[in-house]
């Protein structure tokens, strides 16, 4: 628990530093079926990492912005925003942190398989 308040409080601390608006707004704005048909895609869920790009990154991005309340571009390059806030969503999730959307960190994005409710 303290690892996990410590991870949080660093990145805290490096968006004030970086002069970023806080990342998170209130979690779940939106219903599971408005998410689905906005973020709504066919394809396979790749593991994507920073300098990744396409449409599974918008997917994601999507995710995180419309159902867990992160403040991010859809625009399906994997960023430093991007980033920021998987890294975050992962610490909030206790999943392991390493700021890639890998097999465990898309089931957590995706709103029917999460096991993450914050």
């Amino acid at each position: 628990m303290r690892l996990r308040s410590r991870l949080l409080t660093v990145l805290a601390t490096t968006s004030l530093l970086l002069g970023a608006a806080p990342a998170v707004a209130s979690a779940h704005p939106q219903s599971n079926a408005t998410i689905m048909a906005t973020c709504s895609y066919s394809g396979t869920h790749p593991t994507i990492r920073f300098g990744s790009s396409g449409s599974a990154v918008a997917h994601a991005q999507c995710l995180l912005r419309n159902f867990w309340g992160y403040s991010l571009t859809v625009d399906g390059g994997y960023g430093m925003a991007t980033a920021e806030a998987v890294r975050n969503f992962q610490v909030r999730c206790s999943l392991d942190v390493d700021g890639a959307v890998g097999p465990q960190t898309w089931n957590a994005l995706h709103p029917d398989t999460s096991p993450c409710d914050f």
